[in-house]
């Protein structure tokens, strides 16, 4: 489809309305009402128009058009004017908005006026709504550099970048939406059974004492059985996580468990399944034992999976400081959180085991140090060495100030739970909740020590006493070496780093105890 052909006709259409009633007359291929685009260009008309190119059946003569060769009900692609409010999407939809209303769109205004852009639901309006906020709307805005009064403002960069996550936050959910659908199961069907002779009592009754019937649904039972174990099996197993996964991917695990749980209790509740179940008891099948327990263990799963999401949703709104917030704004919300994790912890029937709590901090910690790193590199756009001294040492000062906090925080809850009489104590592991953001501190405070160092010494290419310019270019050689190091340096598992730190300090004493030699001193 040529979306070229759809702005030139907007462009056409601006025409003076003399000038399109001529063209009118003479171009029949100009749709017959005009109306929704009349209204989409006046002052305070439609914000939007849409369009949708996708398979349909041929439409009658009430649409202007004729459609030779083709038979009444055949299918043919087809561009048209869509109200998407009716309209089933299933191909492409190009669409234009106006961003206001107070002025009439003319042949003048149109370019700044209008947006177009186009979505894509061939694979699904679900996904094709996510590909076009992650691959067209979101590199758009940010590639944008003209903010208006933003670019102004004294909180124009928080504020746009806010609403950079938030867009994010959406495709994100627009993920977890996906990724439970495709993991919803579908059992086999049992294509060899008519169930439709399996509806009236009579009809299961006559079922029940046919051997062979009862043979095929034994199967059809066995059948199901085996793929539902599978699941449960897999459910089971280990999960492979990101070491950086923060705690909404908990939140986003349990609504696919949920949900692919739901589905097969939906199948399990179903007529099919239902009339299998109901022959089999009549003629008391031994297969229904191990079906009872399945259904049991599967019902079990689904009650866990919903209770779990109902309480982690409570994290979603405490949680998103982590994501949204600096280090010190993160600090003031992380009681909030904690209290939050306290009460699942007390309350829920399912998720208060010293594993789980255990996990679930390990990725309030991951997300921690995933924002800390952000916040020291201004989003991953200024390396450490390339910062002002001062405002870096700030920084990293700020996420040190967070683990303490964090640490604080933690400890007099869990004392609170100790003294409390009747509720649950916190029994998890601090090593392994504690244990990175530990390492991360620790790295920070390495590198402080590094960055003071550069500070004290870089003023030596500025000295005039005799002597100093080789020592000055002995201290560049060690600086330029470490600031080319392609490694990332605030990764805690780097081992790089601490060779190469431990290498920088000592040529720094070295340096230290030539300035002794020369009679200086820092």
């Amino acid at each position: 489809m040529n979306c070229c052909c759809l702005v030139k006709f907007f462009n056409l259409y601006l025409l003076d309305e003399q000038q399109r009633s001529e063209i009118s007359c003479r171009h029949s291929a100009l749709p017959p009402q005009l109306a929704p685009f009349d209204d989409f260009f006046a002052k305070g008309g439609s914000k939007t128009i849409a369009f949708v190119y996708q398979e349909t059946e041929v439409p009658g003569i009430e649409c202007g058009r004729t459609f030779p060769g083709t038979a009444k009900g055949a299918i043919i692609m087809r561009l048209f004017l869509a109200n998407l409010s009716e309209t089933c999407l299933t191909g492409l939809c190009p669409f234009f908005v106006r961003t206001k209303i107070d002025v009439p769109v003319n042949i003048k205004n149109i370019h700044e006026e209008i947006y177009f852009s186009m979505l894509d639901a061939a694979e699904g309006l679900l996904k094709g709504t996510r590909n076009l906020l992650s691959k067209i709307m979101m590199p758009a805005v940010c590639a944008t550099e003209n903010w208006g009064a933003l670019n102004q403002s004294k909180h124009g960069e928080k504020d746009k970048q806010n609403f950079k996550d938030t867009i994010t936050r959406y495709i994100h959910f627009l993920d977890g939406m996906q990724a439970c659908i495709e993991g919803t199961v579908q059992l086999k069907t049992a294509s060899n059974i008519e169930f439709a002779r399996l509806v009236s009592f009579e009809d299961v009754k006559a079922a029940a004492a046919d051997v062979d019937m009862v043979h095929q649904l034994e199967e059809a039972l066995m059948m199901w059985y085996k793929q539902i174990e599978q699941v449960l099996t897999e459910s089971d197993q280990m999960r492979k996580e990101a070491d950086a996964s923060g705690p909404l991917t908990e939140l986003e695990h349990w609504k696919r468990m949920s949900a692919k749980f739901n589905s097969i209790i939906e199948h399990i509740k179903g007529p099919e399944c239902k009339a299998v179940v109901n022959v089999l008891n009549i003629n008391r099948s031994k297969t229904l034992k191990l079906w009872r327990e399945l259904d049991a263990r599967i019902t079990d799963c689904a009650n866990e999976a919903k209770d779990n999401v109902k309480f982690l949703y409570t994290l979603e709104k405490v949680c998103q400081p982590l994501y949204n917030c600096d280090p010190v704004t993160m600090a003031k919300s992380i009681q909030n959180l904690i209290n939050a994790i306290r009460m699942i912890h007390s309350v829920s029937q399912y998720y208060n085991t010293s594993e789980r709590m255990t996990s679930l901090f390990i990725k309030v910690t991951n997300q921690m140090v995933t924002a800390c790193r952000a916040y020291i590199t201004d989003n991953g756009t200024s390396g450490i060495w390339e910062q002002d001294t001062q405002d870096i040492i700030k920084k990293i000062q700020d996420c040190i100030y967070l683990f303490r906090e964090y640490q604080s925080c933690f400890h007099k809850t869990k004392k609170q739970t100790l003294e409390r009489p009747g509720e649950k104590p916190f029994e998890v592991s601090e090593m392994y909740i504690f244990g990175k953001f530990e390492g991360f501190c620790k790295r920070l405070e390495k590198i402080t020590r590094m960055i003071t160092a550069v500070k004290t010494f870089s003023v030596l290419g500025q000295s005039t006493i005799e002597g100093i310019d080789t020592l000055a270019s002995k201290f560049q050689n060690i600086y330029l070496t470490m600031k080319k190091k392609q490694y990332d340096i605030l990764a805690p598992r780097k081992a790089e780093f601490e060779v190469d730190f431990a290498e920088f300090m000592v040529q720094i004493s070295n340096l230290e105890a030539c300035f002794i030699q020369l009679g200086l001193s820092r």
